[in-house]
C-alpha cells in the first residue's frame, strides 16, 4: 500500500511538471491573477503538508494515527511542490531575458526544493525502522541529520519565503484596487488592476 502511493505521487509530480509549465506559460500573459492565485493554493497547501510532517514527526511518526499523517502529508506534498514549480516556471518564461540572474537563482532554488521533496519521500518510506542503529550507524546518523534536521528545515524555509511573498503580493493588489476605487469614483476593480505595472507580480512570484 505504502509502496503504491508513493509510486502514484511520484508519477502525479513528474506527469504535473510538463502539463502545469504548458498551461501556466499559455496563460500567463492573459490571465496573470489566475497564475498567482494557484501559486498561493499550491505553496500554501505545501506548507500545509509540512507543517503536518513536522508535529507529527514530533509526536512520533512510527504510531497511529501519526503514522498515517506523515505518510499521508509526505506522499502530498512531492506533487503540490512539483505543480507549483511548474507553474512558476512555465509563467516565468517570458521574463528571462529581462532577469536572467534572478530567474535562475529562483529555478535553481525550487529544482533543489523539488529534489529534496523527492529524496525525503524516499527516505521516508524506507523509514527508520529499516536501519538498525547498532549495526549501520553512520547511515542511521545520515538519516537524522539529513531526513530529520537539513532537508525539511531548507523545505519549510524556501516554502514559508514564496507563500509569505505570494500573500503580500496578493494583499498589496487588492489594497491598490480599494484604494484607486475610493479615489476615483468611476473606475473599477478592473481598471484598477491594469493600472498596476504589468510585469511587477509576476517578478514577484518565486522565491528570492
Amino acid at each position: 500500500m505504502f509502496a503504491f502511493a508513493l509510486s502514484a505521487s511520484e508519477s502525479l509530480s513528474i506527469a504535473a511538471v510538463p502539463a502545469f509549465a504548458i498551461v501556466s506559460h499559455s496563460l500567463s500573459e492573459q490571465y496573470p491573477a489566475v497564475i498567482r492565485r494557484s501559486l498561493l493554493a499550491f505553496v500554501g497547501l505545501g506548507l500545509l503538508s509540512w507543517l503536518l510532517l513536522v508535529v507529527s514527526a514530533i509526536l512520533d511518526p512510527l504510531v497511529d494515527p501519526w503514522h498515517t499523517v506523515h505518510a499521508a502529508a509526505g506522499w502530498v506534498i512531492l506533487p503540490l511542490v512539483a505543480c507549483a514549480t511548474a507553474t512558476w516556471f512555465g509563467s516565468s518564461l517570458p521574463k528571462v531575458k529581462r532577469k536572467p540572474i534572478k530567474t535562475l537563482c529562483s529555478c535553481v532554488l525550487l529544482v533543489l526544493l523539488c529534489l529534496f521533496c523527492y529524496s525525503n519521500a524516499r527516505t521516508g518510506f524506507l523509514g527508520p525502522s529499516r536501519i538498525d542503529p547498532e549495526l549501520d550507524r553512520k547511515t542511521n546518523i545520515r538519516f537524522d541529520v539529513l531526513h530529520r534536521m537539513a532537508l525539511p528545515s531548507y523545505i519549510g524555509l524556501v516554502l514559508f519565503v514564496w507563500f509569505w511573498r505570494l500573500a503580500f503580493i496578493r494583499v498589496a493588489t487588492i489594497r491598490n484596487c480599494e484604494s484607486q476605487v475610493d479615489t476615483v469614483g468611476t473606475s473599477t476593480p478592473i481598471t484598477a488592476l491594469q493600472s498596476i505595472a504589468p510585469g511587477r507580480d509576476r517578478d514577484e512570484q518565486g522565491p528570492k
